[in-house]
């Protein structure tokens, strides 16, 4: 478990860098899965635009999985994805074959048990929705509030990365 030291220094670390946001999500996601209760990650961003979250990241999915993700769109307030972003606030899903609310089969099929889904949020407001998938239905609260804290923390991440690119006209 992370200390509140080792985050802030991690945090200091993180936010010392330029890389471009594409190498930060990606990070984020090779980093989260070197948990091993995680099986895989995606991430969404929202189009604030179009109210449209697009899938834009993923770590230990399938193809199959990630083409089935890319071609179901997600609007703001549909489905559970689409709740996170619209309220803000985190879903797990402890039974992931009998949930309704998640229209994607393949992840169903290929054996995930459960799926936790966390806004990512930026000054305040929801920037995107980061999704795990599990092989287990066994997690504790303590490590869900962990990963909520976690989500947080690349809100944060990205609100710097946002500010980075548009400060050097990217």
């Amino acid at each position: 478990m992370i200390g509140k030291e080792a985050m802030r220094n991690a945090r200091h670390t993180r936010l010392m860098m330029d890389d471009p946001l594409e190498m930060i999500l990606d990070s984020a996601l090779g980093a989260t899965l070197q948990d091993p209760r995680v099986e895989g990650a995606e991430i969404y961003l929202l189009d604030g635009k179009t109210g449209e979250l697009t899938y834009s990241c993923h770590r230990g999915l399938s193809e199959a999985c990630v083409k089935e993700a890319e071609a179901t769109p997600v609007r703001l307030g549909e489905g559970i994805i689409g709740f996170v972003a619209s309220t803000g606030q985190p879903v797990f899903v402890a039974d992931l074959p009998q949930e309704a609310g998640f229209p994607r089969e393949i992840p169903k099929k290929e054996g995930y048990c459960s799926f936790y889904s966390l806004p990512i949020k930026s000054a305040g407001r929801v920037c995107g929705v980061w999704n795990l998938f599990f092989r287990t239905q066994q997690l504790s609260s303590r490590y869900l509030n962990w990963l909520a804290i976690s989500a947080e923390f690349m809100g944060e991440v990205l609100e710097y990365a946002e500010t980075v690119e548009e400060s050097n006209g990217r």
